[in-house]
């Protein structure tokens, strides 16, 4: 009774009355919700080396919350699955691990799996373009028959139907349909490597491999292939690699990418690189030497031909007005920054002079001192010598008599006689 209630209340939109997310149109029992996450548990057989067990992603369940069982009943986490397969130098397991396939061949990694059928841990935002940029790599638009498809837990086994009776060419017709759809595709040499530059969370994981980022971002030549990466760009929450990207020539090829996509009038491409822009670490620096902050801002008047009132246009010219803004944060912070390091250096200069200053004053102190005594010492010195030449009792100066050779020096002179 409650699954009827539940049917009857979807609306249109895939969403029921509580607003939970259908993830497929044949299993209304898995819905995702972003506060409550999964409603139903779901397993999937993966395989990693020579080692195979099955993922279990209980309901509802959070980040570092999944875990492997093994074909012996043990539970470990996916982390130690990859150890044991001999894959633990990768640290990446949802990209080192892969789903099996109903033929049991090797399918697509866990990751791309989990995005293509929208199975996020709880509390991830729901990204319409995520999804369908891992279903793109799955060959799919939708999720793939029922043998492919995960089983949710369930009490009891869903009752087969009997096949209808077919015609041979009818058969032959839906047995190749069946074969088609089972297949895996193959992955491409792009696919490849840039799996093995990504966390497990889809993002860049060294910054050492920002380089090899670079190159595969310029080799990109598909729109399918560039949303990829704008994703990967997107869920790089290192904050080293995110400032060695927007360093790196990358920034200049997202640019580029984003300028084409809007040539093209591709809204949600747009929209989807000006989250990405939104999201990293920009510096004014780069922004005047790519152009980014006028490109963007031009951004704020996006109208596409046929497409001005189109709600996708409508969330382009929304973004762009908060990248924008918070670009003007940016630059208003690093002038303030440059502001106050000014400042600090003027000062710093200034008390450095302070003593030197202080310095040359005492020293032309000093020199005044000794000129000034200098001055005293040579008027005074002539005056002393004429004291020295002076007779004891005499005042002013007097002549000394010559010197005879042979005579005696002259004595005093007689005192007058006295008066009759």
């Amino acid at each position: 009774e409650e699954e009827e209630v539940a049917e009857a209340t979807e609306d249109a939109s895939g969403h029921d009355a509580a607003g939970r997310k259908h993830l497929d149109d044949d299993d209304d029992e898995v819905s995702y919700d972003e506060k409550t996450g999964i409603s139903a548990e779901v397993r999937v057989q993966v395989t990693c080396g020579d080692l195979r067990g099955t993922i279990v992603l209980p309901a509802g369940y959070k980040k570092q919350q999944e875990f492997v069982i093994y074909p012996d009943g043990r539970k470990v986490p996916p982390s130690q699955f990859e150890r044991d397969a001999g894959k633990g130098s990768s640290k990446s397991w949802k990209t080192s691990v892969f789903v099996v396939m109903p033929d049991g061949s090797e399918g697509r990694a866990f990751r791309i799996w989990m995005e293509s059928n929208g199975y996020f841990p709880k509390g991830t935002p729901w990204d319409e373009s995520v999804v369908e940029a891992a279903r793109a790599l799955m060959g799919k638009r939708k999720k793939v028959a029922a043998p492919a498809k995960p089983v949710a837990k369930k009490s009891k086994p869903p009752a087969v139907a009997a096949p209808k009776p077919k015609t041979k060419t009818a058969a032959g017709a839906a047995e190749k349909e069946k074969k088609a759809a089972e297949k895996a595709p193959e992955k491409s040499i792009f696919e490849t490597q840039l799996e093995n530059l990504l966390d497990d969370d889809g993002g860049l994981r060294l910054v050492e491999k920002t380089p090899n980022f670079v190159w595969l971002m310029r080799n990109a030549l598909k729109n399918v292939e560039r949303s990829l990466v704008v994703t990967v760009i997107h869920r790089t929450t290192d904050k080293k690699c995110a400032e060695a990207f927007v360093k790196s020539e990358g920034i200049k090829v997202l640019h580029e990418w984003c300028a084409k996509a809007k040539e093209e009038n591709k809204s949600s491409l747009v929209l989807k690189m000006l989250k990405t822009f939104r999201r990293l670490p920009m510096t004014v620096e780069v922004l005047s030497s790519t152009g980014l902050g006028n490109f963007v801002n031009k951004l704020r008047k996006y109208k596409p031909p046929g497409k001005e009132d189109d709600d996708l246009t409508n969330q382009v010219v929304q973004e762009a007005e908060r990248v924008k803004n918070k670009w003007v944060s940016v630059v208003r912070a690093e002038s303030e920054a440059a502001e106050k390091r000014q400042a600090a250096e003027k000062a710093a200069e200034k008390a450095a002079k302070r003593p030197n200053k202080e310095a040359d004053d005492k020293d032309a102190s000093k020199r005044r001192k000794v000129v000034v005594s200098s001055g005293v010492a040579a008027v005074a010195t002539p005056a002393r010598g004429a004291e020295e030449t002076k007779p004891a009792g005499t005042t002013g100066t007097t002549k000394r008599d010559p010197k005879v050779e042979g005579s005696k020096p002259p004595g005093p002179a007689p005192a007058p006689a006295p008066a009759p």
